[in-house]
């Protein structure tokens, strides 16, 4: 998939630029997808007319807030404080089931994914992630040899950076995220195409609070959902329940 379109800049100084990422594009070429020339950081470099230096990465169907240094001496300072646990990002999701108020998963991680080439057999990395459930449906489809189908909305802090790490812990706790063709639950998915039109994974990046690389003070970034999730929250009445 090609974009040409302009990407929304949410936050930008100095040193920093945030933007809303939408889903379905790299942040940067890869590997996995050879054919593809167009990437997030290549349409910001364009669109500003200088260098950029991606912070951290979102999944290719993950939308939302996307941080982008100016220069690699930047981006080390940051992608420091990254290393340090001294960022605090927030995520909005939909997943299959009820999930409890708050939810704790310290589950380690392996780095390597099937697509994704890494060391052979190496050791499962530690990776926390806190789910807080923000509101709950009950919607007359059965699944599961149910009469009816749960879903709930759910705020996502995770701890730790590992790869995919959302969406596997989602999967480890049996509250699939809605849309994800890797982790998620083919019935679940289906329905939400045939009967909504979600051709989307229903996970995005909202927030993020750093130490400025500079002024060494905490910035706090927020984005707001992509029209087409927020239409999908809306529709399951969970409008309000949106920070």
């Amino acid at each position: 998939m090609e974009y040409t379109q302009t990407l929304d800049i949410l936050f930008q100084d100095e040193v920093l630029c945030a933007v809303h990422k939408p889903p379905g594009i790299h942040v940067h070429r890869t590997e996995l997808s050879p054919r593809e020339t167009t990437c997030v950081m290549f349409l910001l470099r364009d669109q500003l007319g200088r260098q950029v230096y991606p912070l951290h990465r979102l999944d290719r169907p993950t939308s939302g807030l996307l941080l982008f240094a100016f220069s690699s001496e930047t981006a080390a300072c940051v992608r420091a404080a990254f290393a340090q646990h001294q960022v605090h990002k927030e995520y909005i999701a939909v997943t299959r089931g009820w999930v409890d108020e708050t939810v704790a998963v310290d589950y380690p991680l392996k780095p390597n994914i099937k697509g994704y080439p890494r060391k052979r057999n190496p050791e499962p990395k530690p990776a926390t992630t806190r789910f807080y459930c923000l509101d709950r449906t009950e919607l007359d489809y059965p699944s599961n040899g149910f009469p009816t189908s749960r879903y709930s909305l759910v705020k996502a802090v995770p701890q730790t950076g590992r790869l995919h790490q959302i969406r596997r812990h989602a999967k480890h706790i049996n509250h699939q995220l809605i849309g994800d063709s890797r982790y998620g639950d083919g019935h679940h998915n289906r329905f939400f195409r045939d009967h909504f039109q979600c051709q989307r994974m229903l996970l995005a990046s909202v927030a993020m609070e750093i130490p400025h690389p500079i002024e060494q003070t905490p910035i706090r970034l927020t984005c707001p959902l992509a029209q087409d999730m927020a239409n999908m929250i809306n529709t399951l009445g969970w409008n309000k329940a949106v920070p």
